[in-house]
């Protein structure tokens, strides 16, 4: 996968693809996509399977799960589209954070920062830092979709894959996939 490119609307649809089975974003998505595209992904399809017919339904899923100012960010960010690199851990570590985490801060002290809300002291149930530490250390995570990247000035954030990167950076024994913008 490393080196492929993709669109703006690929990356959005891939990001809900990502997010259809999850505890956290995943309800809208069983209201919006059709049975058979979801009993696909529930299957356990590669995101390559899926039909590209049903893109824009996915997209759909990710404007409700999210928003559209949110998912947005994928077109505004990434005009010449996306491609899949290799990041290392120290690549993840100085990547930024989403505001949501933290204005302004690096993935490295996100890693060190409460798994809570905006209120102090208030554990965030839904945070990715309290998902991972929830999962067991088995089966080894193994990574099956780029998580995604924008650009925001001359840094990178991670704008898609919290949780999965966290579980990657229990054993980075490969390189992590990321989308980034083409720049």
């Amino acid at each position: 996968m490393k080196g492929r490119t993709a669109t703006a609307r690929e990356i959005k649809a891939r990001w809900a693809y990502s997010e259809v089975l999850s505890d956290r974003f995943g309800d809208p998505y069983s209201l919006i996509l059709d049975g058979p595209l979801l009993d696909q992904i529930k299957d356990g399809c590669a995101f390559s399977e899926i039909d590209e017919g049903y893109w824009d339904l996915l997209i759909l899923g990710l404007n409700t799960a999210r928003s559209p100012r949110f998912s947005g960010n994928i077109d505004t960010c990434g005009p010449n589209g996306y491609v899949c690199v290799e990041w290392s851990v120290e690549d993840l570590l100085n990547s930024r954070v989403l505001p949501h985490f933290g204005l302004g801060l690096c993935y490295r002290e996100f890693l060190t920062l409460l798994p809570t809300s905006a209120e102090p002291c208030v554990i965030d149930p839904a945070d990715p830092r309290l998902k991972a530490w929830m999962t067991p250390l088995q089966p080894a995570f193994a990574q099956n979709e780029p998580l995604i990247s924008i650009r925001i000035g001359a840094d990178l954030m991670l704008i898609e894959g919290y949780a999965r990167s966290l579980l990657w950076f229990r054993s980075p024994t490969k390189p992590l996939l990321i989308w980034q913008p083409v720049e």
